[in-house]
């Protein structure tokens, strides 16, 4: 499969990709640029590893029920927003943050935001963070809304009507509140690799003061993982059959 793949004239393949979104570039991450040869070798090692990983799996599940994938962060389809979120709790402390970042249909970074929470649970901070994302979107007006997470434990616990004895009730009740307004709205699951420039965001939180920061735009220290998700870069998972 690999060598059918490579045989396609990869290098030209990333050239066309890279300077086609040139102009989305250079909205997203200003004069931030990537050498062809720089983008080659990143994919390339990408794809080493998903060789490598479905060898090992094979040696060691044998004939356990597991596939790798390639999985990524995806543009939402035109008029829809995207926001991705996340939690993070730092070490023992339980010092606490969520942050989140918004993109258009093309892949623009919209806004961004963290917050810091103190001290809280990682169930609390990523719930934190979809209220948040579904705050911000509301207050500007936005009405065709993608809302991602890497919690699965969130999602279940904001679609699930029996959860009313929860540590976090009142804060899931917040977001279904926010659910129930007139809009479109959808809370997806996704892998880690989907989500990293929100990872960056939840983090990025525990260095600002207690509260709630919006960005229009995103920190500096997250602009390559922004050029990752707009270039398509994919990452080798092992997921269930």
């Amino acid at each position: 499969m690999w060598m059918d793949f490579f045989s396609l004239n990869l290098r030209d393949w990333i050239s066309w990709n890279h300077h086609s979104r040139a102009d989305r570039n250079k909205v997203v991450f200003e004069n931030l640029k990537s050498s062809i040869d720089e983008l080659y070798f990143t994919i390339f090692n990408y794809s080493r590893d998903v060789s490598d990983s479905s060898n090992e799996l094979k040696i060691s599940l044998g004939s356990a029920s597991t596939v790798t994938r390639l999985v990524g962060w995806q543009t939402p389809s035109l008029g829809t927003m995207k926001c991705n979120v996340d939690g993070s709790v730092q070490g023992n402390s339980s010092r606490a943050a969520c942050g989140g970042v918004v993109r258009d249909g093309v892949g623009n970074a919209i806004l961004s935001f963290s917050r810091n929470l103190g001290c809280c649970t990682i169930t609390w901070a990523e719930l934190h963070g979809i209220m948040d994302g579904l705050e911000l979107l509301w207050s500007r007006g936005v009405r065709t809304v993608e809302i991602e997470t890497d919690s699965a434990t969130a999602t279940t616990l904001i679609y699930d009507n029996s959860n009313g004895s929860h540590p976090c009730t009142q804060l899931i009740n917040r977001i279904k509140l926010l659910l129930s307004r007139p809009w479109n709205v959808s809370i997806k699951h996704v892998y880690r690799e989907c989500n990293k420039v929100a990872d960056f965001m939840a983090k990025f939180g525990q260095e600002l003061s207690h509260g709630l920061h919006v960005f229009e735009h995103v920190p500096e220290g997250c602009l390559d993982l922004l050029e990752q998700d707009g270039l398509g870069v994919v990452f080798p998972r092992v997921v269930a059959g």
